[in-house]
C-alpha cells in the first residue's frame, strides 16, 4: 500500500463512514461519534464492561473528537488541501502541525486496533520544506545540508530539536492509553531513525536511531548504545524478536538480505 500524505483522508480511511452524498467541507464538521451514539450509549451501559473498559472506551470517544476538533478548526482551504494531499512541500511551514495530525490518527489506530503497525515518513526523500522555528523560516534540511555556511550545524540542530519534539508528541500520546498496569508503548515501541547518517554525503553508516518503549519488557531501555559494524537486518531481527516473530527454527534471526550475518543485536536486549 503506497503512503497517504494526507492525514485528513488517513483518518477516514480507518474511521470515517461510507459516502452519504453530504458535501465532504460539511462531513468534517460533524463527528464520527455521532453516527454511533445509540451505539456508544449501549455500549457503555453493558455489565459486561469493567471500569477500566469504559474508561479506555471514554478516551476512544474523546480522542476521536479532540481530532476532528483539529480539523474542523481549520479552514476550508486546508481541508480541502489536506484531503487533496499533494505532495510534502505544499504544506510549507505547517509541515509540523501536519505531522502532529497524522501521529493523532495513528494513535487512535493503535489504540482502537484499527492497525497494530505504523509507519511515518517525515517529509519526501528530498527535504524542501523549511519549518518554522520561534518565529523564523528555516531553511529547507537539503539545500541546508549541501549549504557549506556558517549555521550549517545549527539549523539542522533547530530540525533535530522540532523532530525529537515531535517524536516526544507520539510518544506522549501512545501513554495515555493504559491497559491494566501498562500503557500502549509499554506493549510495543516506536522507531525514530534516518535514512542516512551524514546529510553532505548521504553515508548510510551510523545512522542515528531511537527507540522508545521495550516491547513488552524484551528491549533494555533508558539506555545509549553504541554499536559498530551492525547491519540493519539485525535491528529488524531484534524487533521482530521483541513482537514475538519468528522462522522455521524459533526466534526470528534471518530477515532480510540472506547474504547477512544472521541473528540480534545482544546490547538491546535485556
Amino acid at each position: 500500500r503506497t503512503g497517504e500524505r494526507s492525514p485528513f483522508n488517513a483518518y477516514k480511511r480507518l474511521f470515517g463512514v461510507a459516502s452519504t452524498g453530504v458535501d465532504p467541507l460539511v462531513e468534517t464538521r460533524l463527528s464520527v461519534n455521532d453516527y454511533v451514539r445509540q451505539e456508544l450509549k449501549e455500549l457503555m451501559a453493558s455489565p459486561l464492561l469493567s471500569k477500566e473498559d469504559k474508561l479506555r472506551l471514554e478516551m476512544h470517544v474523546d480522542s476521536v473528537r479532540d481530532t476532528e476538533k483539529v480539523i474542523a478548526s481549520l479552514s476550508d482551504a486546508r481541508v480541502k488541501q489536506l484531503q487533496d494531499g499533494g505532495s510534502a512541500t505544499s504544506y510549507g511551514e505547517s509541515m509540523p502541525d501536519v505531522i502532529k495530525m497524522h501521529m493523532d490518527v495513528m494513535v487512535l489506530a493503535m489504540a482502537t486496533g484499527a492497525a497494530k503497525a505504523g509507519t511515518l515518513q517525515i517529509l519526501d526523500i528530498i527535504g524542501e520544506t523549511g519549518y518554522r522555528w520561534n518565529n523564523e523560516t528555516l531553511p529547507a534540511q537539503h539545500a541546508n545540508s549541501h549549504s557549506g555556511g556558517a549555521n550549517e550545524r545549527a539549523v539542522q540542530a533547530k530540525y533535530d530539536v522540532i523532530h525529537a519534539e515531535l517524536f516526544k508528541y507520539l510518544i506522549d500520546g501512545l501513554n495515555k492509553y493504559k491497559i491494566e498496569d501498562k500503557t500502549l508503548l509499554d506493549y510495543g515501541f516506536v522507531l525514530m531513525t534516518s535514512e542516512v547518517g551524514d546529510g553532505l554525503t548521504h553515508s548510510h553508516v551510523d545512522l542515528p536511531t531511537v527507540i522508545a518503549g521495550s516491547g513488552n519488557g524484551f528491549l533494555k531501555q533508558n539506555e545509549f548504545v553504541q554499536i559498530s559494524k551492525k547491519t540493519n537486518n539485525k535491528l529488524l531481527n531484534t524487533l521482530g524478536t521483541a513482537l514475538g516473530l519468528k522462522n522455521g527454527n524459533g526466534p526470528l534471526d534471518n530477515f532480510g538480505d540472506p547474504t547477512l550475518e544472521k541473528g540480534i543485536i545482544s546490547e538491546m536486549v535485556k
